[in-house]
């Protein structure tokens, strides 16, 4: 078994590795060949320990859950590299960084977080999804662009931050994704308009206080 799948589950005991809202449990043995586990639609509102098991998962999908936090036993998953947790109520961005050290690919787009400068500290990340959130600062991702040195790709659209402003003399009202190491693509008055990683790096710096 190196991939489970369970969407929109019914949570039992068969499989205590996660618990639910309702009491039940996913995961009962270690699953140390698991690869990929996907729990999105599930209702879960915790991660049990026993995840540390598994070593080798390096795919996990909890996205569309009621997640406040994660399990310090994720540090144990040194394999993982892509996480999406979007769609869920997590505030906490130290929690990131320190129990998902080594991801790549990180969506926590529609959750709580006002702040996530602390997502610096991982160094691997290629391509990251804030949008959706309580983001309010331009410094965060300043701060991103200048510690993440591999990253290609933050998504960063329906937070506080990007409001109606002006920028080449026409109101953006919405912000795409930000390509830091090649290109932005931002939208002007429904205009996409693609910069540099000179031009964007000024955007970041003139908006970020």
């Amino acid at each position: 078994l190196t991939s489970i799948r369970a969407e929109e589950s019914v949570v039992g005991d068969s499989f205590p590795l996660l618990r639910s809202e309702n009491g039940g449990n996913l995961g009962s043995k270690p699953w140390t060949r698991l690869t990929e586990l996907d729990l999105r639609h599930n209702q879960l509102t915790s991660i049990h320990q026993t995840i540390r098991s598994a070593i080798n998962l390096t795919k996990l999908i909890l996205s569309h859950n009621l997640l406040k936090s994660l399990h310090p036993s994720l540090r144990h998953c040194e394999s993982l590299v892509h996480v999406e947790l979007q769609h869920n109520n997590l505030w906490n961005p130290t929690e990131v960084s320190v129990f998902l050290p080594n991801v790549t690919s990180l969506d926590i787009s529609n959750n709580q977080f006002v702040s996530v400068w602390e997502l610096a500290a991982l160094k691997n990340l290629l391509s990251l999804d804030v949008g959706f959130n309580k983001l309010g600062h331009w410094s965060d991702l300043s701060h991103l662009s200048e510690s993440c040195l591999s990253i290609r790709n933050v998504t960063f659209r329906g937070n506080p931050m990007c409001e109606p402003t002006r920028i080449f003399g026409g109101d953006v009202n919405k912000l795409g994704c930000s390509v830091f190491r090649s290109q932005t693509e931002i939208l002007v008055n429904g205009v996409a308009r693609v910069m540099d990683d000179k031009q964007s790096q000024s955007l970041l710096m003139k908006y970020a206080h």
